[in-house]
């Protein structure tokens, strides 16, 4: 049997707002060899009054809050891999971008499974960072920074969220999750996972009540000059200069790890 694996780039596109998904597509081509095409395609979202942006997809998603930013723009750089270079070649070409607004107030941007082949890459967004934000990762893994309003994530893989100035919300199947914070006054930060360590790493100076729940074998550890040191295989409760920002972090197999920065 010949092997004639091929890895080939479409041309980059440029698109606006689209609604249509993946159509599936046949092809010959060399028999048992596998092919593989990479896509880019960019396009704008029209924000148009929304106050939340959904984000729900199988690739891996980074979003970049801008206080400069008025809508979406949105950068998708994918691999397709199917059962010949012919049927690769053929799907990537189809491949768009889904947005839609489910409600009045909401925008969601979609990349979804492909029905023939296999799709991987890379969702970049740059959004404004005073809206809502919620993702949901159905394969890879989800990177958040800069966000000034609400952040919700729903994910199978790891999670990274970087200065969030709000309320933060994360639940994964298998982590971990890294969430690098000031922790405002006034704000939540909640994460649940499965699977996996979380990580917090907080500045020195910090008002916040803490309960951090380790599983498995996991334990809580504390590196921080203004938190007492846990007690093993327990539950870890500590609340320092009046508790303003409210963490609660729990794992059902890993540990839990609060650092300084």
């Amino acid at each position: 049997m010949s092997r004639c694996h091929q890895r080939t780039r479409s041309p980059v596109g440029s698109l606006a707002v689209v609604t249509a998904l993946i159509a599936a597509a046949g092809g010959v081509g060399c028999e048992g060899a596998a092919g593989v095409a990479e896509r880019t395609v960019k396009g704008t979202v029209d924000l148009d009054g929304a106050e939340t942006l959904l984000v729900d997809a199988v690739v891996e998603v980074i979003v970049d809050g801008d206080r400069g930013a008025d809508g979406v723009a949105y950068e998708l750089d994918a691999v397709v891999t199917a059962s010949t270079a012919t049927v690769a070649n053929r799907l990537a070409d189809r491949l768009v971008v889904g947005v839609d607004r489910p409600a009045n107030d909401v925008v969601r941007v979609r990349i979804e499974a492909l029905e023939k082949g296999t799709l991987s890459g890379q969702l970049r967004l740059t959004i404004p960072d005073d809206i809502d934000l919620g993702v949901t990762q159905r394969a890879a893994q989800v990177t958040v920074e800069d966000m000034d309003g609400t952040v919700q994530i729903d994910s199978l893989g790891a999670v990274r969220v970087v200065d969030p100035g709000g309320y933060v919300s994360v639940g994964v199947q298998t982590g971990p999750v890294i969430v690098e914070s000031s922790l405002p006054p006034g704000a939540t930060t909640e994460v649940v996972a499965r699977r996996g360590d979380i990580q917090l790493i907080v500045p020195q100076q910090i008002s916040a009540a803490f309960l951090a729940t380790p599983g498995g074998m996991g334990n809580v550890l504390v590196n921080h000059p203004a938190l007492p040191r846990p007690l093993a295989n327990r539950p870890y409760e500590a609340t320092v200069n009046g508790g303003l920002n409210t963490v609660r972090l729990s794992t059902m197999n890993g540990s839990v790890i609060i650092q300084a920065r």
